[in-house]
């Protein structure tokens, strides 16, 4: 029972976080199900616990620690994230600026963003033209 709702929590946490469909149930072979259980192992040694606080603490002593395992699995989440925006990006401007639906979290950080753009370049033409800007200034 334990290994079903492990298989349905990794799919769901891919599927919104990156958009992608991974069957961790019958592919336990796919290299984000490999590289995610290698990550988030269920008992890590306290060692590599301790390096990860110092690493967080303090990362630029993640040079002079033996950390290879764990950069080579967080580097291989960097890589298809970086790769995943690029493709997200490619697909948004095809769309023509939007998507129909977004569906993972990536395509709505993408929309926040292009909001975001689109509401300085207003508040760009905005003060050209001697209006305030729109958008809410912050206080703090």
């Amino acid at each position: 029972m334990k290994a079903l709702f492990d298989c349905f929590t990794i799919d769901t946490i891919i599927q919104t976080a990156f958009g992608l469909k991974v069957d961790s149930l019958n592919d336990p072979t796919n290299p984000i199900i490999i590289h995610g259980r290698k990550l988030f192992q269920d008992k890590p040694p306290l060692i590599d616990m301790l390096k990860m606080v110092l690493i967080m603490a303090v990362p630029a002593l993640t040079k002079r620690i033996k950390v290879e395992s764990l950069v080579n699995q967080t580097k291989f989440f960097e890589e298809l994230a970086i790769g995943l925006v690029g493709q997200k990006r490619a697909e948004y401007a095809k769309a023509g600026g939007h998507f129909d639906k977004a569906s993972s979290f990536i395509e709505f950080v993408l929309e926040a963003e292009a909001e975001n753009k689109r509401m300085e370049e207003g508040d760009l033409a905005a003060a050209a033209d001697g209006k305030k800007p729109t958008k809410c200034k912050r206080t703090f």
